[in-house]
């Protein structure tokens, strides 16, 4: 699939198939040829692996930018898909002639899966080695190794994929924003039953105000939720997207048809002392009882839930934490 044939432009192929794979195949390649030299020339009490897998662990580091660019790869193919039928046919004509019917994207994981195999691998070796053989003590000092290696993997990957997160929020405005900052990133949470977006976004924001610390070494993303602001003339509802971090609540105004991928900037509020979630002080006809305040070093807002059933519950949830703290 070379951009000679005119199946890939240049930089498609360079997206799919980085410089970083045919150094790995290399990098592979050797340690199995050398696992093979062992291997004609075993003997069960002379033969050493633990040796080799110790020398070759720490050049496990070069996968890390293979495993950054594989959501790119799999994005470009999945565009190209979409838009080049001539592509489309060529990667159907090329799993049907291969012997395992795989596509495309089964083939670009294997690097990806190949340090837990290793890790596995080194696992039953050791499983079957001897306590007393010589190459006990390599094997199990490559398997602290290995473990270790693909724990850090597994953050690195974890990270990467949570800028990307974060990154996708800031093209969702149509101005100007830089949300990355070299310690802000998605924070991934277990998945749980889904509730209202707005109603965990509120209570989210009041336990950051009052027991969260401004932590910029490590900022994450916890929540999005729309909420309505309450415009200057009280009977102004203005539908915004908030977007809350560990440092920072950010939002951002509806484009007027609605869509939530075309916002229009409004501001970032530092979580510091001086911010404040609480029910709504100013009593007006033109308020719904459904009103918040936010109050910030920036910023002072008034924002309005969806339902009252939402606002009695961060009524509720904020007196209970008003009361344990004082």
């Amino acid at each position: 699939m070379s951009p000679s044939r005119g199946v890939l432009s240049e930089t498609d192929y360079k997206l799919i198939f980085p410089h970083d794979i045919v150094v790995i195949q290399q990098f592979n390649c050797e340690l199995l040829s050398n696992f093979e030299a062992i291997y004609k020339h075993f003997d069960n009490n002379t033969s050493l692996l633990g040796p080799q897998m110790n020398f070759f662990i720490p050049y496990l580091k070069m996968y890390q930018s293979y495993i950054n660019n594989h959501s790119r790869a799999i994005s470009t193919i999945q565009r190209l898909c979409a838009s080049d039928i001539k592509f489309k046919n060529y990667l159907f004509t090329k799993c049907q002639q291969s012997s395992r019917k795989l596509p495309l994207e089964s083939f670009l994981i294997l690097p990806i899966q190949r340090i837990p195999r290793y890790e596995l691998l080194l696992d039953k070796i050791l499983a079957n080695t001897e306590p007393t053989h010589p190459d006990r003590g390599d094997l199990q000092k490559a398997l602290e190794k290995i473990k270790r290696e693909s724990k850090i993997t597994n953050e690195r990957i974890k990270d990467f994929q949570c800028r990307q997160i974060v990154r996708e929020i800031e093209q969702r405005f149509n101005d100007e924003v830089r949300l990355v900052a070299a310690s802000r990133f998605f924070y991934q949470k277990k998945k749980k039953k889904k509730k209202k977006k707005g109603l965990l976004l509120l209570i989210t924001i009041l336990f950051v105000c009052l027991f969260g610390e401004n932590n910029a070494t490590n900022r994450k993303f916890v929540k999005e939720g729309p909420l309505r602001k309450i415009g200057k003339l009280l009977n102004e509802r203005l539908n915004c997207v908030f977007f809350l971090f560990t440092d920072c609540l950010v939002y951002g105004y509806v484009a007027s048809n609605g869509r939530n991928d075309n916002l229009r900037w409004g501001k970032l509020i530092p979580i510091d002392q001086w911010l404040e979630c609480k029910p709504c002080t100013l009593k007006h006809l033109l308020l719904p009882s459904t009103c918040f305040e936010i109050r910030s070093s920036q910023e002072s807002m008034i924002l309005c839930a969806s339902n009252v059933c939402l606002c009695l519950c961060v009524y509720v949830l904020h007196i209970c934490i008003y009361m344990y703290i004082y």
